[in-house]
């Protein structure tokens, strides 16, 4: 996979997505203009973040077999997958670390999926 197969784009800067958190809160900025929306992400608009947009970057190409791992803080999307040069799959697979909390969100999930549901936190 090369960079326009739609391989995933990140801001190599964790201090980005404070700048992200923050940017809602400014005065030029409508009160309904941005906001948490249960199983929607955070979307990033040239209009409000056009700096950032312009630091992403693209990962390097992949060969077969290889793995990419990133923080979900870190601000990322995929991009170019309409100008892909050969069939591509892609996998998101969120790994936690074993805690009460995390495997109880484990069983609402297993809940959800065998139900035919999103996971709850994905309305």
């Amino acid at each position: 996979m090369n960079p326009l197969d739609g391989v995933l784009h990140v801001v190599p800067s964790p201090a980005a997505v404070v700048y992200v958190l923050l940017r809602g809160l400014q005065d030029d900025v409508d009160d309904d203009m941005f906001g948490a929306r249960l199983g929607a992400p955070l979307a990033i608009d040239s209009r409000w973040h056009g700096p950032l947009l312009e630091a992403m970057v693209p990962i390097p190409p992949l060969e077969p077999g290889d793995t990419v791992w990133w923080h979900p803080d870190i601000i990322h999307a995929v991009d170019g997958a309409n100008k892909r040069s050969a069939a591509t799959s892609l996998m998101y697979i969120p790994a936690t670390p074993h805690c009460r909390k995390n495997l109880a969100y484990a069983v609402a999930c297993r809940r959800a999926e065998r139900s035919g549901l999103p996971p709850p936190d994905f309305g």
